[in-house]
């Protein structure tokens, strides 16, 4: 009798403890690992993709014009645009990748001084196709914008900028140039100095230093330059559009080193 009320007070305290038990947080597993939901270095934010920058607003246009009626850019030179054309391009029937089809304008700018024309083509071409909308009339830089109404009425949108005195922003350019062999400026367009020669003088009078370069825009024809140079050591420079050019030394017929300089451009806004 007594045994069996041992063995109830026993089992009551044993129940009793495993209650008590259960109430209580289990101890951490000690194989446990606790990993971060961000696989970055303690304190350091998670890298952010920048957003793509926006692309450049259209600029606004100086002139309008309708083709074939000649605006004043200055008291001795008028521009007007030539013709209006519109290309329709075939896809190649044996490779549409390399030549799809595609559609176009090609603006013909003439600018007049005098008797003197000069003339650029102007392109807007379709996707998969290099289009060339800036083209340089002596010291005149033009750029095709849009052509509005291009079936019946084109109203060409173009900005006209001239070549000041003033030096542009950005630091000078220097360069070695070997006859016969191309060197490239910053923005892609090629020179190559062709040759050296020497005018015939009086006696006892300095030649002047001929030189004959060539320069080439990507995707237009070569411009050759001929200029005399000297024959006095601080005359030793010369310009093409809105770069300067000055030879610092040169071996003759064989190569010049060169430092090249922009100058700035000045819009030129229509008569109102």
């Amino acid at each position: 009798m007594l045994a069996a009320m041992l063995r109830s007070v026993l089992l009551a305290a044993v129940v009793l403890a495993a209650c008590r038990a259960s109430t209580s947080a289990p101890p951490p597993d000690a194989t446990a690992v606790v990993v971060s939901p961000v696989d970055e270095p303690a304190g350091v934010a998670p890298a952010v993709e920048a957003p793509a920058p926006a692309p450049a607003p259209m600029p606004t246009p100086t002139h309008r014009l309708t083709p074939r009626e000649p605006v004043p850019l200055d008291a001795q030179t008028t521009l007007r645009v030539e013709d209006v054309v519109i290309e329709s391009i075939e896809p190649a029937p044996d490779d549409a990748e390399r030549q799809p089809g595609g559609t176009g304008l090609d603006v013909t700018v003439v600018l007049q001084r005098g008797a003197h024309e000069l003339r650029t083509v102007l392109t807007r071409l379709s996707v998969g196709y290099s289009s060339h909308p800036v083209g340089w009339l002596e010291d005149y830089r033009i750029t095709l914008l849009d052509v509005a109404d291009p079936h019946r009425a084109a109203k060409v949108a173009l900005v006209v900028e001239r070549v000041t005195e003033q030096d542009a922003d950005g630091p000078p350019q220097r360069l070695r140039v070997r006859k016969g062999q191309e060197a490239v400026l910053d923005d892609g367009t090629g020179l190559t100095l062709v040759g050296h020669s020497h005018k015939r003088t009086m006696a006892g009078q300095r030649s002047p230093l001929v030189v004959t370069v060539q320069w080439r825009e990507p995707g237009r024809e070569p411009a050759s330059q001929i200029r005399n140079l000297g024959p006095d050591d601080d005359d030793m420079r010369w310009t093409w559009r809105d770069l300067v050019v000055t030879v610092d030394a040169y071996d003759y017929d064989e190569w010049m080193d060169l430092t090249i300089t922009r100058r700035a451009l000045a819009r030129v806004e229509s008569s109102p």
